[in-house]
């Protein structure tokens, strides 16, 4: 699997879709999940929750508002537990870049006294 990649700052999303070992998908609702981010260090970043979609076997993972992330790789996982049985998910890497575009303050409103 190759990185995600992010510019910090941004919004992350991602989809997951899930499926039996016979490729049946399954209600998402009737298991479990938790899920982290963490540095090369084993340092936490972010905790991840999935929301089931009301489409079978399909969920998504979102954080709003990754200003916070270090620049550089990341590596996340997912874990599903069914019935207490808990299994983890492919390590995937997130590739966070520094934001090129840098959000503006909103120009001053028109003062027509000063004509500005």
């Amino acid at each position: 699997m190759r990185n995600l990649v992010i510019k910090r700052g941004s919004a992350f999303q991602l989809t997951i879709t899930a499926a039996n070992a016979d490729g049946t998908t399954f209600d998402m609702n009737s298991v479990s999940w938790a899920g982290e981010i963490r540095d090369a260090r084993g340092v936490l970043i972010a905790t991840l929750t999935v929301v089931p979609s009301a489409t079978a076997g399909v969920g998504t993972v979102t954080v709003a508002d990754t200003t916070a992330w270090p620049e550089g790789l990341l590596r996340g996982a997912l874990l599903i537990s069914d019935n207490g049985l808990p299994t983890e998910t492919q390590t995937f890497g997130i590739d966070v870049r520094p934001a090129v575009v840098f959000s503006q303050p909103a120009p001053a409103a028109f003062n027509p006294v000063t004509s500005s």
